[in-house]
């Protein structure tokens, strides 16, 4: 909880504070296209850091370069559970093989 409390308060500082006000809002904007839900699991430790490595650079740069920060990104792959993916007949820690294809149907749904 208090990682989620220091979020909200950094981004109200900084959307109230920065002289890049489109900057923040377009972050703001990619930060929820490409939302990750804080309460599953992991996910909260790297909400932070999804925001700060995966968005933030490239929120002026190529879409395709953000797509593929996101996509590797921990957040994003404990989100969606692909850290489970593995090739065909490989066993997981979970004990499952085959790919996980929920990144690639939000891929196609909603994100691009």
């Amino acid at each position: 909880r208090e990682l989620l409390v220091a979020l909200v308060t950094q981004k109200v500082l900084r959307v109230a504070t920065s002289e890049r006000q489109l900057e923040e809002v377009l972050v703001d904007f990619w930060f929820n296209h490409f939302n990750v839900f804080a309460g599953k699991g992991p996910v909260r430790a790297y909400v932070a850091d999804f925001e700060r490595r995966a968005i933030r650079p490239h929120v002026f740069g190529r879409f395709r370069d953000m797509l593929g920060a996101v996509a590797a990104h921990p957040a994003m792959l404990f989100y969606l559970d692909n850290w489970q993916s593995s090739a065909l007949g490989v066993r997981t820690p979970r004990g499952t093989s085959g790919l996980n294809e929920n990144y690639a149907r939000e891929l196609l749904e909603l994100h691009t």
